[in-house]
């Protein structure tokens, strides 16, 4: 089974345990949150690592803290500030499975449609691929982002403007990686699929369909499933060291039309608080829905992963943080992320850094692990949060 050099690392790691600062800033909506001890978390990471700068974003059923440290911008020393807009990498996935659930919901899909309906001919045994294959990954979608051609290709021209074909170039010579419905191999280009077959049912783009039917009703004003991945002030600067080149570059202006559906999302800290909450709550999706979405599929690795999001039961091998959780993490070129909601405590934390490296492949490591340094974070917040959070009587959905 192939390797995904970006993404099963940033899943074993959040799942398995789960310079010098130049500036900080904080807010909070309430100030009962430990907002010097969280903020100190975010400035610490920022003095003792290359990150150049971190947000944080934390909602208890009582209390919202945001804050940031460290430069937005190296080169300006423009200081990163808790509003700004982020790049959510693989935190796209849960925002396209939301949108297609919804669009299953109004019976304009359905999870056994096959991949042959929509996109006929253009992916091998399409015909036995169905919609909750490709959103619980195991269609057996070979992933472009596993070669390391691809990733030469995009650091040499990264504002290139990829097309669907040549996305499925790259993945369907080797597609499909087991029989459909046999496995579990996380794919980006399987959400990049779905994507394809949202516009091609509807004759509207992903980005407008998220607008109407999820930001929109919900006043998530800074969230947006653009296929470039386009950010609008005031936003961070993101920063990668290119394995081709061995310098760490700009990633703002990127393209990131390669990654559409499963990582091109864009977002704001308190953005990801109002999704949780309107996702977890029973307001953008039924209560039956939310409870598929989040019943985690039997082949997935500790059987962690649903409908587009993961879930690491409180019982789980590794489990450090004593209790459940849902969510998912990101990690592209240029940013790392984690998101994840705590169903028993009512209480959902998103953190961003704007650094993040990619292997050069099977076996090496980059010289900055995003995923593992935005875990840390994340988890030294609980252990500063978790004493004054009180079990929550059930009052979600969950």
């Amino acid at each position: 089974m192939k390797q995904n050099y970006k993404h099963k690392l940033s899943i074993l790691i959040s799942f398995a345990i789960l310079l010098i600062l130049i500036g900080c800033s904080d807010s909070s909506d309430k100030n009962n949150l430990p907002a010097g001890e969280l903020l100190t978390i975010l400035t610490e990471t920022v003095a003792d690592s290359a990150v150049p700068g971190a947000i944080m974003g934390i909602r208890t059923p009582a209390d919202t803290w945001f804050g940031a440290a460290g430069k937005a911008d190296t080169s300006t020393c423009k200081l990163m500030t808790p509003d700004m807009q982020v790049r959510l990498a693989s935190i796209t996935k849960p925002l396209t499975a939301v949108l297609t659930m919804k669009l299953v919901e109004e019976d304009v899909l359905s999870l056994d449609d096959t991949v042959e309906d929509y996109l006929p001919g253009k992916i091998p045994q399409g015909d036995e691929m169905t919609l909750k294959m490709l959103l619980n990954h195991s269609a057996g979608i070979a992933d472009a982002t596993t070669n390391i051609s691809f990733w030469e290709e995009v650091y040499s021209n990264p504002t290139r403007d990829w097309t669907h074909q040549e996305i499925l170039s790259i993945s369907t010579p080797n597609t499909p990686v087991f029989t459909p419905g046999t496995g579990y191999d996380y794919s980006n280009t399987g959400y990049y699929l779905l994507g394809m077959i949202i516009e091609a049912n509807t004759g509207s783009t992903v980005d407008s369909l998220f607008q109407e039917k999820i930001t929109q009703p919900a006043n998530l004003n800074l969230t947006s499933l653009s296929r470039q991945g386009e950010l609008e002030e005031p936003c961070t600067n993101g920063y990668a060291w290119l394995f081709t080149t061995e310098e760490v570059v700009e990633t703002k202006n990127w393209n990131f039309s390669w990654d559409w559906t499963a990582g091109a999302g864009v977002s704001t800290a308190r953005d990801m608080l109002d999704f949780a909450d309107e996702l977890f709550n029973g307001n953008i999706l039924e209560s039956a829905t939310v409870e598929l979405m989040i019943s985690p599929e039997s082949f997935a690795p500790n059987a962690s992963y649903g409908l587009g999001l993961g879930i690491l039961p409180a019982e789980a091998p590794g489990n450090i943080f004593g209790t459940k959780l849902i969510g998912w993490s990101g990690a592209n070129p240029g940013t790392a992320t984690q998101w994840y909601y705590f169903p028993a405590y009512e209480t959902t934390f998103f953190i961003a850094i704007n650094r993040n490296d990619i292997a050069e492949g099977p076996g090496s490591s980059p010289p900055l692990n995003g995923t593992a340094i935005s875990t840390d974070i994340l988890i030294q917040a609980w252990e500063v949060v978790k004493d004054d959070l009180d079990i929550c009587e059930g009052r979600r959905i969950l």
